[in-house]
C-alpha cells in the first residue's frame, strides 16, 4: 500500500513538472507605453498593419539580449534609409 502511494505521488509530481511552461513569462508582457519605456529590458512597438492586412496593436516587448546589440531600436524604416 505504501509503495503504491509513493508511486502515485511520484507520478503526480512528474506530471506537474512536465506541464510547466519552458520559460517564465516576460516582465514586459502587458505593460502600457509609459511603464514599458521606463524598464531598461523592454521597448514599445507601435501598432502596424501586416502585409496580410491584419492590424497589430502597439505592445511592449522584451529587448533583444544579443551581444553588441544597440539599447535603442532604430527608428528608421527601410523606406527612410538612404539609397546609396
Amino acid at each position: 500500500m505504501k509503495q503504491s502511494v509513493m508511486a502515485l505521488a511520484s507520478a503526480l509530481l512528474m506530471a506537474a513538472i512536465a506541464t510547466q511552461p519552458a520559460t517564465a513569462e516576460s516582465s514586459c508582457k502587458g505593460l502600457d507605453n509609459s511603464p514599458c519605456d521606463s524598464k531598461a529590458q523592454c521597448h514599445w512597438v507601435n501598432g502596424y498593419t501586416r502585409k496580410d492586412g491584419v492590424k497589430v496593436s502597439g505592445h511592449c516587448r522584451k529587448s533583444a539580449s544579443r551581444k553588441g546589440a544597440k539599447s535603442e531600436p532604430s527608428s528608421r524604416s527601410s523606406s527612410q534609409k538612404d539609397s546609396s
